[in-house]
C-alpha cells in the first residue's frame, strides 16, 4: 500500500484494484528508473510479521486467508527507500504498497503481494510492526469486498481508516498511527468520507461505545457506497451518536461519553479540540448549532443573563433547548450539574433562584455555561436554543376521553379487562416538568354488532400532548406534518391539519378521517373510522369535530 506523511514518516495505502508493479511504473516513471529490475526477496523477520499479523486478522475476523498467509501473501522488501504517489486528492509518501491479484473477472482476490520500502525502518520495530499490520488488513480489505471496482469506490475513510484501527489495535507503540489519532481529535468538523488515514478515530469510536468493528467489518466492505457502509456500521446506534461528538470534549471527568480512550490514543494533554464558543441571545431570537452530514461540531455555551443598561429589560433566565436533527448531548460546567443526551427537550435556568414557582412546578436544569457537541450522523445535526418566559406553557390538562363528543370508552375498558389491564386502552401519563400525555384507543360511536356478527358504527382514537413549552409543541406537529396525506387547513387552532378518505363497497359508503390541531403548547390529534352507513368520519362531521377539538385545548 502507498503512504502519507505525518511528521516526516509515512503510512501505506492499499494498492488500486487494477494495479501492478508495471503500473505503478507508468505513474511513477522517476521511482522506477532509479528501481532495480528484481526486487529482493523478504527478509525472513518480515515475512515471519505478515504471518503473525495474518494469523491474528484472521482468527478476529472469524476467515482465515486460502491456503494460509505463506500461499496468499507474497512479501518483497524493497531497496528503494521509499516512492510517492496520488491517491485521495493527495501526494503520499509510501512506506509499503500492498497488490491483490484478483481472478479474471476482478471479482475475487485470490492472492496479494506487499512491498515494504526501507523508510517503514526507520523509526524502529513499533512502526514496522504498525506498516505490516496495516498492509495485512487490506489483503482482508480485498478478499472481504465482492470486486475490485466495488472495493475502490468506498473511500479512504473505511479503506485506510480501518486498517489503521486494526494497527491501532494490534500494535501498542506505533508512533505513525497515533499521528493519525491526533489529526482525528483535533478537527470534528471535518466530514467522515473526506478522511483518509484519520479515519482510525470512526473506528476507534465505535469500539469504546460498544460496536466491535471486527463484528461490522465484512459487511461493510460488502457495501456499495459509502453511506451504505456508515449505515452498516453505526446506523440507528444512539449509544455511538449520542458521544460521537462529545468525545472530542476529551473531558473524562463528566463521563466515558466526553472522552476518547483506546490503544495508542493521545492524551487530552497531547491533543483535544477547540470548542466553538456561543452565547443564548438575550432577546427570543433562537440559537441554532449545527453539525454537517457525518461530521461533528463542539460549542461552549452561555446562557447568564447579561447585566441590562439603563433603559434596557434583563433576559429571561429561563432557555429551552430542543434537538431537531441529528444526536446531542450537554453537560453544565458552571451553574448547574446536567450531564445527559438531548434526546427532545431541555429546560435550562440560569437564575440561581430557580424558575420554578409553587403554581408553576416546571422543571428547570441549572445551568450557566457548558458544553454542547452535536453529531450530524446522515443528514446534519441541529440544536436550538431559545430564551422563554418561566411557566409560559401551563395550561389545563385535557383527558382524551373527553376530547371526542358522543364516543365512549366502554368497548376500550373492556379489553383492558379481558388482557388484565382495568384501564384498557387508555392512558394518561403527567410527567416531571410539566408535560402531559393522554392517549385513548378504541373509543366507539353508535357501536352495535349485526346478525353477522360485523361491528358497525365509528371508531376513534385521541391523544392530547401538552409541552412545557410552544416550542416542543410546534416541534411535535412539525413532525405530524410529515404523515402522508395529512395536509394544512386553515381556521381552525393556531394551526391544523387534515386528511380525508371515502371509498366504495357493495354496502355503501366508508369514510375514514384524521386531523391535529395546535393551540399554544398544546396539540390533539384524532381519527375517525366509519363502517357503511355511518357518515361520522365525513368532511361535514370531521371538519365540527375539528373546530370542538381546538376548542377543547
Amino acid at each position: 500500500m502507498l503512504g502519507r506523511a505525518h511528521g516526516g514518516f509515512p503510512r501505506g495505502r492499499a494498492g488500486s484494484a487494477y494495479a501492478r508493479r508495471s503500473s505503478l511504473c507508468a505513474l511513477l516513471a522517476l521511482a522506477c528508473v532509479l528501481a532495480p529490475a528484481a526486487p529482493a526477496a523478504a527478509k525472513s523477520s518480515d515475512r515471519a510479521l505478515v504471518n503473525f499479523y495474518a494469523t491474528a486478522e484472521g482468527s478476529h475476523l472469524g476467515e482465515p486467508l486460502p491456503g494460509g498467509p505463506e500461499k496468499f501473501i507474497e512479501v518483497v522488501d524493497s531497496p528503494k527507500y521509499s516512492v510517492r504517489v496520488h491517491e485521495y486528492g493527495e501526494t503520499f509518501t509510501a512506506g509499503a504498497l500492498t497488490d491483490p491479484i484478483y481472478n479474471a473477472s476482478q471479482t475475487e482476490a485470490t492472492g496479494a503481494k506487499i512491498t515494504i520500502f526501507g523508510i517503514s525502518r526507520s523509526r524502529g520495530e513499533g512502526v514496522l510492526r504498525g506498516v505490516i499490520a496495516h498492509e495485512v488488513f487490506h489483503v482482508f480489505e480485498f478478499r472481504m469486498a465482492d470486486s475490485a471496482a466495488q472495493y475502490s469506490a468506498l473511500g479512504g475513510w473505511l479503506i485506510e481508516g480501518a486498517s489503521n484501527w486494526v494497527a491501532s489495535v494490534l500494535v501498542s507503540n506505533d508512533s505513525l498511527v497515533r499521528s493519525d489519532w491526533k489529526e482525528y481529535l483535533a478537527k470534528p468538523t471535518r466530514e467522515l468520507f473526506k478522511r483518509t488515514y484519520d479515519g482510525v478515530g470512526f473506528f476507534g469510536h465505535m469500539a469504546s461505545s460498544g460496536i466491535s468493528p471486527w463484528s461490522r467489518f465484512k459487511v461493510m466492505f460488502k457495501s456499495t457506497s459509502p453511506e451504505e457502509a456508515w449505515n452498516e456500521a453505526v446506523g440507528g446506534q444512539t449509544g455511538y451518536l449520542d458521544s460521537e461528538a462529545s468525545s472530542f470534549f476529551r473531558e473524562s471527568h463528566l463521563g466515558s461519553e466526553w472522552e476518547q480512550t483506546g490503544p495508542n490514543v493521545p492524551s487530552s494533554k497531547e491533543v483535544r479540540a477547540n470548542p466553538i464558543s456561543k452565547t443564548v441571545p438575550a432577546s427570543s431570537k433562537p440559537l441554532t448549532l449545527t453539525a454537517k452530514p457525518h461530521a461533528d461540531a463542539i460549542y461552549s455555551v452561555s446562557i447568564t443573563t447579561p447585566a441590562p443598561g439603563k433603559t434596557s429589560a434583563p433576559a429571561e433566565p429561563a432557555v429551552e433547548v430542543v434537538l431537531k436533527s441529528g444526536n446531542a448531548r450537554i453537560a453544565a460546567t458552571e451553574g448547574g450539574h446536567i450531564n445527559e443526551a438531548i434526546t427532545g427537550q431541555i429546560l435550562l435556568c440560569s437564575d440561581s433562584k430557580g424558575c420554578s414557582t409553587p403554581h408553576c412546578p416546571i422543571h428547570y436544569a441549572p445551568f450557566e455555561r457548558g458544553d454542547i457537541a452535536v453529531t450530524g450522523g446522515a443528514d446534519g445535526g441541529s440544536v436550538v436554543l431559545t430564551r422563554r418566559k418561566p411557566c409560559e406553557s401551563v395550561q389545563p390538562e385535557v383527558s382524551c376521553e373527553k376530547l371526542l363528543p358522543g364516543f365512549v370508552t366502554e368497548i376500550a375498558r373492556g379489553i383492558g379487562q379481558t388482557v388484565g389491564n382495568p384501564g384498557g386502552l387508555l392512558q394518561s401519563i403527567s410527567k416531571p416538568g410539566g408535560s402531559y400525555v393522554s392517549e385513548c384507543l378504541f373509543l366507539t360511536k353508535d357501536a352495535s354488532v349485526d346478525a353477522e356478527g360485523a361491528f358497525r358504527g365509528a371508531i376513534g382514537f385521541a391523544m392530547v400532548l401538552r409541552s412545557p413549552s410552544l416550542l416542543g409543541a410546534q416541534t411535535f406537529f412539525s413532525a405530524l406534518q410529515r404523515t402522508p396525506g395529512l395536509a394544512p387547513i386553515a381556521g381552525y387552532g393556531e394551526e391544523a391539519l387534515l386528511k380525508l378518505m371515502m371509498t366504495t363497497g357493495p354496502e355503501g359508503a366508508e369514510y375514514d378521517s384524521e386531523a391535529a390541531v395546535r393551540v399554544g403548547n398544546e396539540v390533539a390529534f384524532f381519527g375517525v373510522y366509519s363502517t357503511p352507513g355511518n357518515d361520522e368520519a365525513d368532511r361535514p362531521h370531521t371538519l365540527e369535530l375539528l373546530r370542538t377539538v381546538a376548542g377543547e385545548i
